[in-house]
């Protein structure tokens, strides 16, 4: 997973140890970020959001209970806001391989 492997990058750069709880603290940092910067219809920023989310799902089970409860309030406000922007501009989500996924629209 490409962004699996960016996060960790960065992760070793400033000399952080890639485990469950920096991934998921980052991958939080990236979404917020993508969503201050990008428009609600831009698909490349639909697909890195996609991206980030299904690698959200994957460290969370794995993150420290104390970071998940520190960052859960405000995890689901931003999965709440990313899915509220991409709404009008997709079909109805569906679940594929442990991430949310857009439906075309037929």
């Amino acid at each position: 997973m490409a962004v699996a492997a960016a996060v960790q990058e960065v992760l070793t750069a400033q000399g952080l140890e890639p485990g469950a709880g920096p991934v998921f603290a980052a991958a939080m940092a990236t979404l917020e970020r993508n969503l201050e910067a990008t428009a609600a219809d831009d698909p490349r920023a639909a697909e890195g959001d996609a991206a980030v989310l299904g690698l959200l799902a994957l460290v969370l089970a794995r993150a420290p209970e104390a970071v998940v409860r520190a960052m859960l309030g405000r995890a689901l406000a931003v999965v709440a806001q990313i899915l509220e922007m991409r709404r009008a501009h997709a079909g109805p989500a569906k679940v594929s391989g442990g991430s949310v996924a857009a439906v075309p629209p037929q």
